[in-house]
């Protein structure tokens, strides 16, 4: 290091970074430059960015994983960066030379006996290491390296002084990075940095060194404070700000991009490779839901960044508590199964503030998100079913909110604004019919009717086309609702009653029950049973329940406990029919009691030995 060489240590953004990196690379005062800042923030990045924009040629090598300073040449040579060349030229020019070169160490007849019988052993050496790393070396930039340097090298000490050779000879006057001095091994940092004394002093090499200062052992950290004044010219802590690693990232007009702008911020994520994880899920998941509405695909995304950050951020914390993927998935059990685990929710209310703080709501589809960013792995048809239901949630939600806009006239003054009122009315009607319940249509049409305005002839043409829309959309066990709706219109009382005749022929207790029992479960549905499923198992008679029992099914004892507890008709119905099958056989007497609590011989339920479902 020189007299004029400074140390200096600040925090520096993208911009600043550059600036310190052309000062280093034009002055012939400064030999080392240390950039060091946290893991993932984009380092190693910005440096051979800069490096490429400028062309300027260089060495690049990663400590990781090195055990000597030979091998950490190896991997200097091997990963030359010329920008004077295109790929293909330059491969094969490395290539083409590293293979002669090669061929002249190997041609041992050229050597004298007496050289021979001393460093047989050696040669055997490296004999060995050309077969076992010929990709490798094939790489290494030799250049204008002479036959008579060979000679020289072997008549050395063959492989230490020929490694040192090829390397002073290659390496001189150049840029040479040498990254992740964190994560070295069993190569020390003393050696390393005496290394780079060396080849900054004797070969007037610019050496930028990279790492995270704060993850080096204890021992580097001693190391590193006894010599980085005697070795690093120039050092500074990279720490560019959030929306300058985002927009590394992510384009600066990208559709979502306010949204994910302001969950980093929140977070203060500068992670790149982290960033790219989101990216990738982003664009994964939204090109499965292009006809997401903005306010839910807004909180997708959020989720989806919560989720990877949960995932592979280390530093994801809430006070003291780090929030990981299973903090999630146990805030989305706490939200589905209401009313459990409340002590729990108590103990980790700060964590539950900072995620809503962050945006975080629980979404239907979490589950699978962390699927895919765990595994990669998702049931595809599982998520969009649970997506398109919470799609559908979320339209009907803002179309009610957009409905308070048709009454401001009518609550905020006393003004005559009745023709206002009827125009808003209209408008809204005739871009939202098919968007509505038939009960929020109504509810609508009624409020209307209620404060004095004749609307009723121009919205009846919408409430019929609703109608039909709905009769034709909706579910089978959902049509007999919409019979006191339609007989102000003969053909879709027709068509109507058509549908459910045709839907109540393939209809049987089974696959009511089945279906019940799966939807209880099942987020999708706000109740587990409508009321045409009630309705039609009420209306069976005993002898129908009675024929359903002798027919039996695999899943029979859930169904037949999930009936008996519904207390409808139905339970009653079933039950007298259990009765009867019962007093008909003492094994049927025996099922009875044990499996549905009821006793036959002192007519009174008892408790079922074996547990409820």
């Amino acid at each position: 290091m020189t007299e004029q060489s400074t140390i200096t240590s600040s925090t520096v953004n993208r911009e600043q970074i550059k600036i310190i990196l052309k000062k280093f690379l034009d002055n012939k005062n400064y030999k080392v430059l240390a950039i060091k800042g946290k893991w993932g923030v984009g380092k190693s990045y910005i440096v051979q960015e800069f490096l490429s924009e400028c062309k300027q040629e260089y060495y690049y090598a990663s400590v990781f994983g090195l055990s000597s300073i030979e091998q950490l040449k190896i991997q200097i040579l091997t990963n030359f960066n010329n920008y004077q060349e295109s790929p293909n030229e330059k491969s094969l020019s490395q290539s083409s030379e590293s293979i002669h070169i090669l061929n002249k160490i190997c041609n041992i007849s050229s050597i004298k006996k007496n050289i021979f019988d001393f460093f047989v052993n050696k040669v055997k050496h490296i004999r060995d290491f050309i077969l076992n790393n010929s990709e490798t070396i094939s790489k290494i930039n030799l250049g204008n390296l002479k036959e008579q340097d060979i000679t020289f090298s072997l008549s050395g000490s063959v492989i230490p002084l020929g490694l040192n050779l090829f390397f002073n000879k290659k390496i001189s006057k150049s840029v040479i990075c040498i990254d992740d001095l964190e994560r070295t091994s069993n190569l020390k940092l003393d050696e390393i940095l005496g290394f780079v004394e060396n080849i900054a002093q004797r070969k007037e090499c610019k050496v930028i060194l990279i790492y995270d200062e704060d993850s080096l052992g204890e021992n580097a950290k001693d190391v590193l404070t006894k010599y980085r004044e005697k070795v690093i010219d120039f050092e500074a802590e990279f720490k560019p700000t959030v929306e300058e690693n985002l927009f590394v990232v992510f384009e600066k007009d990208s559709h979502d991009i306010e949204t994910i702008l302001e969950v980093f911020k929140k977070t203060y994520t500068r992670n790149i490779r982290i960033i790219h994880k989101c990216k990738w899920l982003i664009d994964e998941i939204i090109s499965l839901i292009p006809d997401c509405h903005p306010r839910l695909r807004k909180q997708i995304i959020i989720n989806i960044i919560i989720i990877v950050l949960a995932r592979f951020d280390i530093n994801f914390y809430s006070g003291f508590r780090k929030i990981s993927v299973k903090t999630i998935s146990n805030l989305i059990d706490s939200f589905i199964n209401s009313g459990e685990n409340i002590k729990d929710l108590d103990d980790r209310i700060s964590t539950i503030s900072y995620l809503s703080y962050l945006g975080y709501n629980v979404l239907e589809i979490d589950k699978e998100i962390i699927q895919m960013v765990e595994s990669y792995f998702y049931n595809n048809e599982e998520f969009i079913r649970k997506y398109d239901f919470i799609n559908v949630r979320e339209k009907q939600k803002q179309i009610i909110e957009k409905s308070s806009y048709i009454w401001e006239p009518y609550y905020n003054s006393f003004q005559d604004s009745s023709q206002e009122i009827c125009q808003r009315l209209t408008t809204f009607i005739q871009e939202h019919h098919l968007d509505l319940t038939i009960e929020e249509f109504e509810k609508i049409e009624n409020t209307a009717v209620d404060i004095g305005l004749n609307i009723k002839q121009d919205i009846l043409e919408y409430k019929r086309q609703l109608l039909a829309h709905m009769i034709r959309k909706s579910p089978p066990h959902l049509l007999k609702s919409l019979r006191n709706k339609v007989d102000n219109f003969y053909d879709l009382n027709l068509e109507l009653e058509n549908k459910i005749s045709q839907f109540d022929v393939n209809r049987d207790i089974t696959g009511v029950l089945k279906k019940i029992i799966n939807n209880y479960s099942d987020l999708s549905y706000v109740e587990p049973w409508s009321y045409e499923d009630i309705e039609f198992l009420n209306n069976c008679t005993i002898e129908e329940y009675v024929e359903w029992l002798q027919q039996g099914d695999s899943g029979l004892v859930r169904m037949v406990r999930y009936c008996l507890k519904m207390g409808d008709v139905a339970s009653q119905r079933l039950k007298e029919a259990i009765t009867i099958l019962a007093k008909g056989s003492s094994l049927n007497a025996i099922r009875a009691k044990f499996l549905y609590g009821i006793d036959i011989e002192n007519e009174e339920e008892i408790k079922d030995t074996r547990g409820n479902d």
